[in-house]
């Protein structure tokens, strides 16, 4: 096992940590030393062939090309093992809390609250990176609504963090679905650590292969605005009458664009929709609530 590290200026930060989000889950992840406040992309892979399939993706191709500033380092295998750990705190919102798995017997839990254990992995979907934060406040946000919320649709699950959340809240119908096969095999994991596997559906599954045979109360989408601007239809047609919709992955400087472009697609669709959106540093959600217009159908 070997660790590659390599410094980057502050004004690369943002682009980086976009396009980390965006090809999530991979070996690379932004390391700040609080020290000095000096960034550093950092990367842990197998052998240097691993190291090769990762070094020419997007700005990291650039920061990677100075060679001198490159540092590798051999890693004994338990070193890799808790690599990501301590990248990942708990954290709470109401009387919901998300907590890694290998603090399970050592967290002080508070009766009558709910808690959803979580071993990541690779696999984007934390809760600390804020664009998962949000979607997951907005959703616990939804619960104390008078409607009734019985399925949720989960684009993009990551560690399947959204979707057990859902399950752990009473929805009775879950779809998690992901491209990528570690994913979907690390959101199943999480499932049976906390037994929430009886509703809930997890596919390797794109977003264009979904078909409109099923209709949700819910959907979330916490994966990069031109992805979701690139299958905005498929996404808006996977809402039920009175549903709502949650999307992230989006900058602040995005939300405006972004927001405006589901909004006209959603009248061109024939969905009335009433948009909000919110910001935590430098992302943002759009909760979009909507009925669709059925005048007509038979």
């Amino acid at each position: 096992m070997i660790r590659v590290s390599a410094p980057i200026d502050k004004i690369q930060v943002d682009e980086l940590d976009e396009l980390l989000n965006e090809i999530a889950p991979s070996p690379w992840l932004i390391r700040q030393d609080t020290n000095n406040n000096r960034f550093f992309l950092e990367g842990f892979f197998k052998n240097l062939e691993s190291f090769e399939k990762f070094k020419r993706i997007g700005i990291i191709t650039q920061i990677l090309s100075e060679e001198s500033n490159l540092e590798f380092q051999s890693l004994e295998d338990c070193d890799w093992t808790n690599a990501y750990k301590k990248h990942f705190k708990p954290w709470s919102f109401k009387s919901f809390h998300w907590i890694p798995v290998w603090m399970k017997n050592s967290y002080n839990k508070t009766k009558g609250h709910k808690f959803l254990y979580l071993d990541p992995g690779m696999a984007f979907g934390t809760g600390n990176h804020e664009t998962t934060r949000l979607c997951l406040e907005e959703l616990l946000k939804l619960e104390v609504d008078s409607r009734k919320w019985t399925s949720l649709l989960d684009l993009g699950c990551g560690s399947g963090i959204i979707s057990l959340t859902a399950a752990k809240i009473s929805y009775q119908r879950i779809l998690g679905i992901d491209i990528d096969p570690d994913s979907i095999r690390i959101s199943k994991e999480n499932a049976e650590l906390n037994s929430v596997d009886e509703n809930l559906e997890l596919r390797i599954c794109s977003i264009e292969s979904l078909q409109n045979l099923e209709k949700f109360n819910v959907v979330i989408a916490n994966i990069q605005a031109d992805i979701l601007t690139r299958f905005g239809s498929e996404i808006l047609n996977q809402l039920g009458v009175n549903a709502t919709l949650i999307l992230s992955g989006i900058l602040a400087s995005e939300v405006k664009d972004v927001k405006e472009y589901f909004i006209n697609l959603s009248k061109r669709l024939s969905y009335n929709l009433n948009a909000k959106e919110r910001t935590l540093g430098e992302w943002a959600v759009i909760t979009l609530s909507s009925s669709v217009n059925t005048e007509g159908e038979s």
